[in-house]
């Protein structure tokens, strides 16, 4: 529903600050260093947390507020530094 928060999972996000080395395990929240935005229909989503996952290796979690669309299948885009993952991608939203 609108204004509920989702988390998404990534790989090949970029740095974090701090950042982890390749294949060690992320042991604490960080922040993505490139910009990142997430669209739900068409519509900026607002980003609460954008890092490594704790406890993982290689795994970025990006937490999103779903912003006002209608109800429904909507797409749901990831972009880092301006470039879309390219999936087709669909959150359904409700009432």
């Amino acid at each position: 529903r609108t204004g509920d928060t989702v988390m998404l999972y990534a790989v090949g996000c970029g740095h974090a600050s701090p950042d982890v080395a390749p294949g060690q395990i992320a042991d604490g929240q960080s922040d993505l260093t490139l910009p990142v935005r997430v669209t739900v229909g068409g519509q900026d989503a607002t980003i609460g947390y954008k890092g490594f996952y704790p406890a993982f290796v290689g795994l970025y979690r990006i937490d999103i507020h779903i912003p006002q669309v209608a109800a429904g299948d909507q797409p749901i885009d990831l972009l880092v530094d301006g470039v879309s993952t390219g999936q087709s991608t669909f959150i359904t939203i409700g009432n």
